[in-house]
């Protein structure tokens, strides 16, 4: 299924915290917010078609399987790097990005966890 740009408003630090968006930013990433479908297989022109008698239902069905993500692509080279908007974890990379980068993203990750687990104050 096609990804589709989500908008350029959002700030990558508020999901992956500052330290992780100035690393990839340092190693030559950019990113753009997209939308990703991750629900069972649709007919992608079904969902799309308002002339459809059922578009109103395939739509509101597709975007219940919506997940907004930032993709990392590498300005000189082939790494892309997909990471969940709202758990700010490694969903995907292809093979082009090295282990180390994404082991750094996971640690990156832990210690935001760990930020957040500190600060809770509902127990």
């Amino acid at each position: 299924m096609k990804n589709f740009e989500v908008s350029s408003m959002f700030d990558a630090a508020e999901s992956i915290g500052s330290e992780a968006a100035e690393y990839l930013s340092q190693l030559g990433y950019t990113y753009t917010v997209i939308g990703v479908y991750v629900g069972p297989e649709v007919d992608v022109e079904a969902v799309h078609d308002d002339r459809n008698p059922n578009h109103s239902e395939l739509l509101e069905e597709y975007h219940e399987h919506l997940i907004t993500c930032l993709e990392y692509t590498e300005d000189f080279g082939d790494g892309e790097i997909l990471i969940g908007w709202s758990e700010g974890t490694v969903r995907s990379h292809n093979e082009s990005v090295k282990p180390e980068v994404i082991e750094r993203l996971n640690e990156f990750q832990e210690q935001m966890k760990l930020l957040f687990e500190s600060v809770d104050e509902s127990e």
